[in-house]
């Protein structure tokens, strides 16, 4: 009988005397042995051995007539392939036949193919960095690692993220539609993500969250078969507010107080206070636009470049200074106005820095020249103006317009009574900012308003100014070109 002759005959139109032995399970595109045994006359030696699936032939090859073992691979027939190693059960047949003599016999078992462990296989991997800084974009994600033997892409993906206040979003990533071999990752990544809540509320500030991040995966195998990748452990991303900027924040919260004892005490101080608690809380006039109120919420970003370089930064707000006569309140006026500059110079430094940084970018040497001098000239009235901030301090400090007796008394009896309407109306008239308003009289309810006799206004304008050098100080150890010194590592003037 030829081999043609053989392919001829049907299974079931042999003896199922053929003793097929199940074989394990296993996952798409992975070889597997089938086991069977037969009882021929002993003159049969040898036999063809095949093996089918849904009538599509898997494997031919001679064999011992007694039985033994067989392996089938994986098709190269993809459609063959398809219907071996959808995931389900199958059902295989075997034919073993004696070429010479037309005698053969038959047998079948089951295949189940499995789920591949699809979790086991995905690593997170960014962000490196722990903590992140806050308002720094950061990427979120892994990789699939393909450790099976069937091609795979995906097809879908989705990262969810829920925060410390039950917050939660949902982002679709775009995934590459080739096919992934084994022994390579499928990279799911999302590149953009961004945290910068306003960290300093009121009286409570939030310096530190953790982000909790968990992955939906769409995957098909080249057989078709498509798997959902849901229970990966968790990732947890920490995003914290950095030293430096937690001292704008506090800054932010001494002006809220200070701001907030000269709106309080506007009807004992009159006009001045009022004008001087808006100038603390938002910069009032526009030489103080940079203004001190929000320092708390500063972005600080990283150094990016601004194409835009030819074009100077106005300096007007860096120059200002103290102005005018504001009577018993001069001190606090003063160190105000140095805080205010200093918050401006920190503003305009950022700014310049990345004109400087977009013209080093082009090769604009001109202005890289420009913008590089500003840069100083912004340095040295972040310099020459923390020289003088431990004296205004001090004035500010041993400012005492009101006694305590007096705020303390007035105070008392407001959260006794009520807020008075004439004050409310004098707010109105003078165009207090209505969170500022809101504020103090919030703080008169909850007798919060006590500490401002204890402590005094003029306490709260010292330590914004005693922080305000603090952070011109940390400006000019970063840039000590300004006084003659050795430039530091990482600082805007060593890259030159």
């Amino acid at each position: 009988m030829s081999v043609a002759e053989f392919a001829e005959w049907e299974p079931w139109d042999l003896p199922a005397d053929l003793e097929v032995t199940t074989p394990p399970p296993i996952f798409p595109g992975d070889p597997f042995v089938i086991e069977w045994r037969w009882h021929p006359p002993k003159w049969i030696k040898s036999v063809m051995v095949e093996v089918y699936i849904d009538r599509r032939l898997l494997l031919r090859q001679l064999a011992d007539a007694a039985g033994s073992q067989v392996t089938v691979s994986c098709p190269s027939d993809l459609d063959v392939g398809k219907l071996l190693y959808r995931l389900g059960t199958k059902n295989l047949v075997l034919k073993a036949i004696d070429l010479q003599r037309g005698i053969g016999a038959a047998g079948s078992c089951s295949l189940d193919v499995g789920r591949v462990p699809l979790e086991e296989w995905w690593e997170w991997k960014w962000p490196t960095r722990d903590p992140m800084p806050w308002k720094w974009n950061y990427s979120v994600g892994g990789e699939l690692l393909n450790r099976g033997r069937a091609r795979m892409r995906g097809l879908l993906g989705v990262f969810r993220e829920s925060s410390p206040e039950g917050d939660n979003c949902a982002w679709k990533v775009p995934l590459s539609d080739l096919w992934v071999p084994l022994g390579h990752p499928l990279r799911v990544e999302r590149n953009d993500v961004c945290h910068d809540w306003r960290w300093f509320k009121e009286w409570d500030p939030v310096y530190r969250k953790t982000f909790t991040y968990s992955l939906d995966l769409e995957i098909e195998d080249e057989y078709g078969n498509q798997y959902l990748v849901r229970n990966v452990p968790e990732w947890h991303v920490n995003v914290q507010v950095g030293k430096d900027k937690r001292k704008y924040g506090y800054l932010d919260a001494v002006l809220r107080g200070g701001a907030t004892g000269l709106t309080l005490g506007a009807s004992f101080l009159g006009e001045q206070a009022v004008r001087l608690a808006k100038r603390a809380w938002s910069g009032g006039d526009q030489k103080y636009s940079s203004g001190a109120i929000g320092a708390g919420k500063r972005a600080e970003d990283p150094p990016e470049p601004d194409f835009a370089f030819a074009e100077r930064i106005s300096l007007e707000g860096v120059e200002a200074r103290y102005d005018g006569d504001w009577g018993d309140l001069g001190p606090i006026a003063q160190a105000l106005a140095a805080v205010n500059t200093i918050i401006a110079a920190a503003d305009a430094l950022s700014r310049i820095e990345n004109k400087w940084l977009g013209a080093r970018v082009q090769g604009d040497i001109d202005w890289v020249a420009i913008q590089r001098s500003d840069y100083l000239t912004v340095l040295s009235i972040v310099r020459d103006t923390a020289s003088t901030m431990n004296d205004l301090a001090s004035a500010a400090q041993n400012t005492s317009v009101l006694t305590r007796e007096e705020i303390g008394q007035k105070l008392d009896e407001w959260h006794r009574l009520g807020f008075p309407a004439d004050i409310l109306a004098l707010w109105v008239r003078d165009e207090v900012p209505q969170e500022l308003a809101q504020l103090s009289a919030s703080v008169v309810a909850s007798r919060g308003a006590l500490s401002l006799a204890t402590e005094g206004i003029g306490s709260f304008f010292a330590a914004a100014a005693l922080t305000a050098k603090e952070i011109a100080d940390d400006i000019v150890r970063m840039n000590p070109e300004v006084a003659g010194g050795p430039e530091v590592a990482g600082g805007p003037l060593a890259a030159r």
